[in-house]
């Protein structure tokens, strides 16, 4: 009887979190992008480089760069079509990042930095500022601050203008990953979803796979669930 019972709480240890979160979705491959371990972007990677190829922007700022695990997919992006992205972070740029001559990166707070775009029409180096065809969200996930990010930003996009927010699926809940593994993010109220929410008078099911397109408005939203949630907001 003890033997069944050690081989029963064997089984079940392997396979606690399959039973909760469901098998292997898929094998996510991004080793063209990272050597590192598993994160709460990996499974987003090769979407997002999808995503821009597809769009084509010609201008690209990213806000919030962290280790520069995004960074790679924006700055590979930026070498193959010969364009100069830039990012900015209360941080430095990721040592890799530094010998980029197709990227440029400053420090400072997102919003103040935005506000002096508007202001000045330049980048802090003196280059002309021309409306931005793509910006990657990726900083506090605070409520507050991402509403101040959408006022700020959402005015400087161009006609075509896509933002891409990270982090749209943190709640008291843990994310699964395609590989069937999780994510145990944090509970910040709803952050970045509440403020999208809000800005675009609509609610969001941060749990689902969905789109919605707004044809009067003339935008459209596409929300990925898995791995800490990642929405896109279009204009059209």
């Amino acid at each position: 009887m003890f033997v069944i019972m050690r081989r029963l709480t064997k089984i079940f240890r392997k396979n606690f979190w399959r039973y909760f979160l469901g098998n292997q979705v898929a094998r996510v491959d991004v080793s063209q992008f990272t050597n590192m371990p598993v994160t709460d972007i990996s499974d987003h990677l090769n979407f997002l480089y999808f995503l821009i190829n597809v769009h084509r922007p010609r201008h690209i700022l990213e806000l919030g760069t962290r280790g520069g695990e995004s960074t790679k997919i924006f700055e590979a992006y930026c070498r193959e079509q010969k364009l100069c992205g830039r990012s900015v972070d209360l941080s430095p740029a990721p040592k890799w990042l530094e010998s980029s001559t197709h990227w440029k990166h400053y420090m400072g707070d997102d919003v103040a930095f935005g506000a002096l775009l508007k202001h000045n029409s330049q980048w802090p180096d003196g280059d002309p500022f021309e409306k931005l065809d793509f910006i990657f969200l990726d900083t506090s996930h605070l409520y507050n601050h991402t509403v101040k990010e959408i006022r700020t930003y959402i005015p400087l996009l161009s006609e075509r203008g896509m933002i891409v927010f990270h982090d749209t699926n943190l709640t008291h809940r843990a994310t699964r990953r395609l590989d069937g593994g999780i994510n145990l993010g944090w509970d910040n109220e709803r952050g970045v979803v509440r403020a999208i929410e809000e800005f675009l008078q609509i609610n969001i099911s941060e749990d689902t796979l969905f789109v919605t397109v707004d044809t009067e408005r003339k935008w459209f939203l596409y929300h990925v669930p898995w791995n800490n949630g990642l929405t896109v907001y279009s204009k059209m």
